[in-house]
This record gives structure tokens, sequence and C-alpha cells, in this order.
């Protein structure tokens, strides 16, 4: 019996003895989980606008695309009946093509970046009207060719989508960094024949 007396005072002087978190400790804990996920958030919030910055320069690409693509199927000849697109705001382009493919252009649609995604364009001079005639090539509305001068689009945080190029014949790409090859025309002799004996 005086061996359990002295067990249970050893447990019961161990269990005093001890020590564990104090609340001092556990509110740096939870303050310092706080602050990595403040960051975390902040990184995450970046991360989602970079994309919706690439995404909104894709679409823009891809109806310049659809634009020529439709100039081309209907073989457009008067700037009338040219399919086009047109930047006519920092945050606002329209798109004029002929969608439901009846041959002729449909009613203009407008396209505007969400204001709370800081989305616009930079470079860019409104209106600036990206049209193509039949061949596809970009031409002002006279119907002569034209270049269209590189621009880009930003958000709020600094992002760029890296230029947007449309070349004079109707190409378009993002983030093209090509340098054009020098190309020389060189004059061979032309190669001697021999006669082959069999």
């Amino acid at each position: 019996m005086i061996e359990r007396m002295n067990n249970s005072s050893m447990i019961h002087e161990r269990a005093n003895g001890e020590r564990g978190f104090s609340l001092i400790e556990m509110l740096i804990v939870i303050a310092m989980i706080g602050i990595v996920c403040v960051f975390g958030f902040i990184q995450v919030a970046r991360a989602r606008r970079a994309i919706e910055l690439t995404n909104a320069a894709r679409q823009f690409t891809a109806y310049v695309d659809k634009a020529r693509l439709d100039s081309l199927r209907r073989h457009a000849d008067l700037t009338t009946q040219m399919a086009n697109v047109t930047i006519t705001a920092a945050n606002t382009y329209t798109v004029t093509i002929d969608a439901d493919g009846n041959g002729t252009l449909d009613a203009t649609r407008t396209f505007t970046f969400p204001s709370n995604s800081g989305i616009s364009f930079s470079g860019a001079t409104y209106p600036t009207t990206i049209r193509f005639n039949w061949r596809g090539r970009t031409v002002d509305a006279s119907g002569n060719l034209i270049n269209v001068a590189a621009f880009s689009m930003q958000d709020t945080d600094g992002h760029t989508s890296g230029p947007i190029n449309v070349t004079s014949s109707g190409d378009t790409s993002i983030n093209a960094n090509v340098q054009p090859a020098t190309v020389t025309n060189s004059v061979t002799s032309a190669p001697t024949l021999r006669p082959q004996t069999y």
C-alpha cells in the first residue's frame, strides 16, 4: 500500500511539474500562421490576376484571328464587308464578324474588361481598327495595306501580356520575340552535269 501511495504521489508530482504551452506562445504561433496565410493569399490573388491578363490577351487575339479568317472565307473585297476588331478605349474593344455564317456581317459585339481586373490596353491609340481584306491582310478604311503598331495589355499589378503583334500579312502573335532573319540571295554557278555510265 505504501508503494501504491508512492507511485501515485510520483505521478501527481510529475503532472504538476510538467509544463505545457503558455498563452503567449500560442498567440505567437497563431500570429505567424496568420502572417503566412496573408502572404499566401496575396500571392494567389496576384497569380489569379496574371492569369486573367493572359486569358484576356488570348481572347483578344483569338477574335483578331477569327476576323481574319472570316474576311478570307467570305472573300470580303469592300471595306464595308471586311471583318474587323476595333480597340475603342483603354478597356474596351469591338468585334464585327459573320459569326452565324450567313455571308453578311453580324451586329458589332462589344467586349469590356471587368473593372475589378484592372486590365487595359497599353501602347494603343484609340480607336485602332484592325480590318482584314479578302487576302487576310490588314488594311485601312480605304483598303490600303497598313502595319498595325504593336501594343500590349497590362493590369494594375504591373503585369503585361507582352507585345501583341498583328503583321501586315495578318498574322497575330503574343509576346513573340522573333527576330527577322537576314536573307541573302547568293548566285552560285550552275552545277556541271557529268554523263553517267551504266
